[in-house]
């Protein structure tokens, strides 16, 4: 496999990085924070930028070499660091510092196809849709339903330790930007 991929993914964060210095530029942001944990066990760490309207977003970014749709296991598994537990609690700890924060996930993966993961992963509504999470990124947003995550396996024995207000807080902050094919 090599490096290659590795390569890939820096370079894809590193634009999405180049496209959020623009906003910061021409005045769209007042502040950006790259690639710093903020706290152990910090899921959200690529991009942490404040927004000259006040409120804070915190992107976390992964790439793939390969076109592929987003998988059940990206969130079950922690091979890419985005197991949804995992996910869920370091929201908490931002929740705790600025319970205002929007959080983010980019990836360059296309629209699930899993049963077992579209039946809580959702695409966003139109009325709520935020847009794309940089200017110039086409992608289809997602979101996870909270009634959904604690009524179907694997999902509700894996936040069983999660309380209805952070699962309720975490899903209305989450979004999920995906590539689109």
């Amino acid at each position: 496999m090599g490096l290659r991929p590795t390569h890939l993914g820096y370079a894809y964060q590193d634009l999405l990085t180049a496209l959020r210095l623009v906003d910061l530029a021409v005045g769209r942001a007042n502040s950006l924070l790259v690639d710093t944990k903020m706290f152990t066990g910090d899921r959200f760490d690529d991009i942490t930028c404040e927004w000259s309207t006040g409120s804070r977003e915190r992107l976390q970014i992964k790439h793939t070499d390969y076109d592929r749709a987003l998988s059940l296991e990206s969130f079950t598994k922690d091979k890419r660091g985005l197991r949804l537990d995992l996910l869920f609690s370091s929201m908490d700890h931002d929740f705790t510092s600025d319970p205002g924060s929007s959080h983010r996930l980019v990836v360059r993966d296309m629209q699930p196809e899993d049963p077992e993961l579209t039946r809580v992963l959702r695409p966003v509504h139109a009325s709520t849709d935020p847009g794309p999470a940089l200017h110039g990124l086409s992608s289809k947003r997602f979101r996870f339903d909270a009634a959904a995550l604690r009524a179907h396996a694997p999902w509700k024995e894996m936040l069983a330790q999660v309380s209805d207000d952070l699962l309720n807080r975490a899903c209305a902050s989450l979004v999920v930007d995906g590539s689109v094919r």
